[in-house]
């Protein structure tokens, strides 16, 4: 029996021993580590929207499946947009033939000037004949020479002179207003045009919106589109999860925030897979708590006051390898350990 006793001492001794040994080295961990379960895999989750609505005419992908960024996700029907544009394109037609009329107004407006400019030299020439024969007979008079008849009758020769110069001042004051309204219709015109050769850049635009283009590389996620169904301009039509660049977000309490550095070595260990090797690296320390980004945020000023302590998000950059690029999601649970 004392023999008995003896190695159940031994044994008890060694147990202890080898926990105190176990617990020394876990406190020596501890000890260098900053550890935290509250932390995920974190990603980019890209949705994938259209810009018009339409009745969708092809869905070229399916849930779960890899696409590349620029692959055709949906297509949707284009044949009222086709016609737009076949509109947009008759309407420039009209406006280009429409400035071709403007145009050829200008001319005849401009040949009119010309004619009612030419047309001033012969009232002029009138003015001066009739100017210098009432000045002469006025002498005349002036010497009983001429009779007072022929006197008013050069008089009305002049005034009518005058008269016809005035007419024709008149005519190329009006033939100079209809080249200038020549000039402003040709400038509508060509602002018409303008407008026109818009209205096609829009309708052809909008024709490249109904095919729906994979914006990055990723993994189709949450496809609830079907042939036929009728969309809204901005309506979610699937996600592309970004599974190639992933991250770890660890939450660590603000009193650990002093042994953590950016570049610290990180060792992660994923739930999903306990015998997989993550390694990785502090890239950025968040810039508030994490209650100062939720919904109703924390007023410690209402009086009601409970000290509570808070949790930073650290963002964790993974040393990926083919293996991790694989396995890791986003979302996914992990453990963290910052090396201090």
């Amino acid at each position: 029996m004392k023999g008995r006793k003896i190695i159940l001492y031994l044994l008890l001794i060694i147990a202890l021993g080898f926990g105190g040994y176990k617990g020394y080295r876990v406190y020596q961990h501890h000890q260098a580590y900053e550890i935290t379960d509250d932390a995920a895999i974190d990603g980019h989750i890209v949705p994938v929207t259209s810009r018009i609505g339409g009745y969708v005419k092809v869905v070229q992908v399916s849930e779960n499946q890899e696409a590349h960024s620029g692959d055709l996700l949906i297509a949707i029907d284009s044949l009222d947009l086709v016609t737009r544009a076949h509109q947009a394109e008759a309407a420039l037609v009209g406006a280009q033939a429409q400035l071709a009329v403007t145009k050829a107004n200008l001319n005849a407006a401009l040949q009119a000037r010309k004619g009612a400019e030419v047309a001033l030299e012969l009232p002029r020439t009138n003015i001066w004949k009739a100017e210098s024969d009432f000045n002469r007979y006025n002498e005349l008079y002036a010497q009983n020479l001429a009779t007072p008849q022929q006197i008013d009758q050069y008089k009305a020769t002049l005034e009518t002179a005058k008269s016809q110069l005035s007419i024709a001042q008149q005519a190329v004051a009006a033939a100079n207003e209809q080249v200038q309204t020549a000039q402003a219709q040709i400038k509508v015109a060509e602002a018409n045009i303008l407008l026109r050769e818009k209205d096609i850049e829009s309708a052809n635009l909008q024709l490249t919106y109904t095919r729906v283009y994979a914006p990055v590389d990723g993994i189709v996620s949450k496809d609830n589109i079907q042939p036929g169904q009728f969309i809204q301009p901005g309506q979610p039509l699937m996600s592309l999860v970004e599974h190639q660049n992933v991250w770890v977000t660890a939450n660590f309490k603000e009193t650990q925030l002093t042994g953590i550095q950016l570049g610290n070595p990180v060792n992660i260990e994923v739930d999903a897979f306990p015998g997989l090797q993550v390694t990785g690296e502090v890239e950025s320390i968040g810039a508030a708590t994490g209650s100062k980004f939720s919904l109703i945020p924390p007023d410690n000023a209402t009086g009601n006051f409970v000290k509570m302590v808070q949790r930073i998000p650290v963002r964790i950059a993974i040393h990926h390898n083919e293996e991790t690029l694989q396995k890791l999601k986003p979302g996914m649970s992990v453990n963290v350990e910052v090396k201090k």
